[in-house]
């Protein structure tokens, strides 16, 4: 593993936090991240993918617009789209999401998931997402339920609907 490329290996990757952290600056530098080599003109047509640049048209200073300590300027949905913004703005292979709907209202989840979907199927990005909320995750191709650690089954939401108790008692709480 020494041999790798490491910032090769991490150029394959974006990764969407469940709390994303920004930091006191532009939005402009909060989905950049000290990435370099990247245009204004290519930012805004990541964030026309990922929903996001509704966000920025809503600042009078678009880009350039301060999103306060912790993002305390804009919502915890807004948050998330300058998130999601900052994984594709390299057009990674592969999208890590750790839990990205837990802290939203229901209205956000759905525009974030169908942004998420649409990002994926679309730019032939293969997405992980780690939930524990069902309607995150019921659309996706495959499905690993795990129990302490362990992966007990697989399947899509269908197959696993009928054949994996634990994965049906989740159905009925849903």
């Amino acid at each position: 593993i020494k041999e790798y490329d490491y910032t090769y290996l991490k150029s394959l990757f974006g990764y969407i936090p469940q709390e994303p952290i920004l930091m006191n600056t532009t939005i402009r530098d909060n989905i950049l991240m000290g990435k370099t080599g990247i245009s204004d003109k290519a930012i805004i047509e990541c964030a026309r993918k990922t929903g996001a640049l509704k966000v920025i048209n809503s600042k009078t200073e678009r880009l350039n617009y301060v999103v306060g300590v912790k993002g305390s300027k804009v919502s915890g949905g807004e948050k998330q789209l300058i998130a999601i913004t900052r994984a594709l703005i390299t057009n990674p292979h592969y999208l890590i999401m750790d839990e990205v709907t837990s802290a939203l209202d229901n209205k956000s989840e759905l525009q974030v998931n169908e942004c998420l979907r649409e990002i994926t199927y679309s730019q032939h990005i293969t997405g992980i997402q780690i939930a524990h909320r069902l309607s995150s995750i019921v659309n996706a191709d495959v499905i690993h339920m795990l129990n302490q650690g362990e992966i007990i089954a697989s399947g899509n939401h269908s197959e696993l609907s009928e054949t994996c108790e634990e994965y049906k008692l989740l159905v009925l709480e849903m």
